[in-house]
Parts: structure tokens; sequence; C-alpha cells
């Protein structure tokens, strides 16, 4: 790579740079709608994030009054400080848990230096009522507590995203969020991200090569299958599995998939249509099957390479393709070298867990990402 190709990959990259991507976000919504579970169902699906709890970095005082307007000013005094400190230390996506009604959203907001995406959550009277008074900490007074919601149900912002959570629970709040998240255009710090300007792929991509290749690893199989796992048509998926495709098919059920790919084997193939909400016309390919019986890693890497030679996305394609560890594994080694050398891996050595997603986009023919976007939360 010559110095004037070094530099328009760096301006390429620097297009999605993260200084133009919301880096705060507020969760709030009153006692009871359940912000502090979908905190930390975030916390454990999206890595390398910080959730901050307004009313944990309050209770650290001795006898905190939690009616009390300074005392509540204080812990956003914190999270504000703390929010920032995290910021400025290269942590990229962070959120803010608090109720933030009225003037306390505008006092938060004025000690920090950018402007906050807002989710709100709500919930139907009784619901917030039991919730609430099941709380160990915090503010339990149910009057006060129905009539904030009631404010929030009722004065919602522009461009603000109000979830009701009354029947729908803290994992699908989470991944509602999760997916607004990634509509706008968030970077995920510990996602494995390509390298500026030191990958070097060693695969010759077409200069026509405009799109999204999403390669998804089949959920968890069922363990009693009595025949063998890496020959066709291998187990189905288990209950577990089932859960994790679910979480999958919320996750991209806002994606427009132009075409959808798929092993031959059937934990691939349930995969698949549990994420297309079973309206989909599968292509099966079998090199993206699993390693096949003594197959070595280096004869993976070919077929599928094989495969990439007449399937690189076109015209802004997002193709999605349903495979294996060993099989994607080969994809991104192909593509992103560095990338997969860099990338966590399992004591299988495979970068993908069952259930998660990997994404490479190509703009004219250049790789511009490569990372995880969806990491399997459920076990």
């Amino acid at each position: 790579m010559d110095e004037n190709d070094e530099d328009d990959l760096m301006n390429i990259l620097d297009k999605s740079s993260p200084s133009n991507r919301p880096w705060l976000w507020i969760l709030r919504g009153s006692p009871g709608v359940g912000k502090s579970a979908v905190g930390r169902r975030l916390k454990g699906m999206i890595p390398g994030i910080a959730v901050i709890e307004v009313d944990v970095l309050r209770s650290m005082q001795s006898d905190v009054d939690w009616k009390n307007k300074e005392s509540h000013h204080l812990g956003l005094d914190a999270a504000a400080v703390v929010a920032q400190v995290f910021h400025d230390n290269g942590i990229e996506l962070i959120i803010v848990i608090d109720t933030f009604l009225g003037e306390r959203l505008d006092y938060f907001i004025s000690q920090i230096d950018t402007r906050p995406e807002i989710i709100t959550l709500v919930a139907e009277d009784d619901v917030l009522v039991k919730r609430a008074l099941g709380r160990e900490i915090g503010f339990k007074d149910q009057d006060t507590t129905i009539e904030m919601n009631s404010c929030f149900m009722n004065n919602q912002s522009t461009n603000e995203l109000l979830i009701d959570t009354t029947k729908i629970s803290a994992d699908e709040v989470a991944l509602r969020i999760m997916n607004k998240i990634m509509s706008q255009g968030s970077s995920l710090q510990s996602c494995i991200s390509i390298e500026k300007a030191k990958e070097k792929t060693i695969f010759k991509i077409p200069p026509t090569s405009n799109g999204r290749l999403v390669l998804v690893r089949h959920a968890s199989p069922e363990h009693k299958y009595h025949g063998p796992y890496n020959l066709v048509p291998g187990p189905g998926l288990s209950d577990k599995g089932i859960k994790q495709a679910k979480a999958l098919e919320m996750f991209f059920s806002e994606w427009t998939i132009d075409r959808w790919v798929t092993s031959p084997f059937e934990r691939a193939r349930q995969t698949a249509i549990q994420i297309s909400s079973g309206i989909i016309s599968l292509e099966e390919s079998e090199n993206w099957g699993e390693v096949g019986p003594s197959e070595p890693f280096s004869e993976v890497k070919k077929r599928v390479a094989k495969w990439l030679e007449n399937n690189f996305p076109s015209g802004g394609q997002t193709i999605m393709v349903i495979a294996h560890g060993a099989s994607i594994n080969a994809a991104v080694d192909i593509f992103a070298p560095n990338t997969f050398q860099q990338a966590k891996k399992d004591k299988h050595n495979l970068i993908i867990g069952k259930g998660e997603a990997w994404i490479i986009e190509f703009e004219d023919g250049t790789i511009i990402n490569c990372k995880l976007i969806f990491p399997n939360y459920i076990d």
C-alpha cells in the first residue's frame, strides 16, 4: 500500500468517525419501569460500554433522603463527572440511568459537553406500583410514581424513543434499545473493528463491491442428537438455541436483507428461518458448512474463498450468511487477518459464539468495517 492509497483508506474510514456519533444516552422513567434491569442487560449485551445509575451513586451517601432535591442534584453532578471521565478515556458508549424528569434532565445536560440521546420507559400504573414496591433501594412513593409516569407518557420529546415495558421483558426492551443505538451509528469500542491503514486483505476484492456481508453463527443445537454433528443434517436447535435465534430476529427486524445464504446443516437452517420470521427463500451452500471429519482449517478457507469470489455485495446489498464458527473464522481471516488475530477467541479458537453476528462492510472495493455487531447474551 503506497502513501496515497493509505490516505484514501484513512479518508474512507474517517467517514464513520466516532466523533460524529452520539456517545451519551439517557435511560429515564419513573421508579418501577425497569430501568435498572434493562441497564444490566445492556451491559451484558454490548461489550465495552459504561452504565451509570444515579441512584447507585446517591446510595453511597449514608442516610440519603430520596426526596431531597439537593441530594438528587449531587448525584447528577457525580454522574456527569463519571460519564465525562469515561468518555475522555476512550469509552465510546455511555448510558446514564435516572428518572430525569423535567428540570433534572436540563440540569444534567448543563453539566456535560454533549447533547444526549433520550430513551424513556413507561408502564401501566398497576404494574408500575407492584414493581416499585419491590425495590430494595430508592424512591417508593406510589402516588408520585404514577404521576411521574403520566408526565412521561404525555410529554414526549422530539426524537425520543418511548418504550412501554408493561408486557415485554427486560431482554426485549434492551434489544429495542440496542437496535436504536446501532441505527444511530454508535461505535462499540470493544467490538474489534478494522485497524486503520494497517489491514491488508489477502483476497482480491472487486472495485464494484459495495454493501454488507453479515455473518451469523447458528444458535445452540440440541445436545441429545444421536448422529454426527459434522455431517448433514446434524441436530436442530435446542430450547436455548431458539431463544438465541429469536434475539437475533429482533435485532435484525428492521434490516433489509437482500440475500439469505445458509449452510445445509439443520441448526443453521432453523436459525435462518427464525431470524427471517419464516418468510424467506434460502440459498444453501456447502461452502459454508461445518468442518468435515479431519478437515484442516486451510481447506475450510479454500471453500469459503471459492464462494466469496462470485458473491460480493454490490449496489448497497446486504447478504446474510448463517453458518458455523470455523467458516466464519475463515471469512474474517481472509478479508481482515489483522482483525482476526486481534479478536477475542474462545477455547476452540473461534471469534464468534453461537447466536452471534459479525459484519464486513465494503465501499468501492475497500473494507471499511469488520466487527462483531451482536454478542450473545443468553446463557
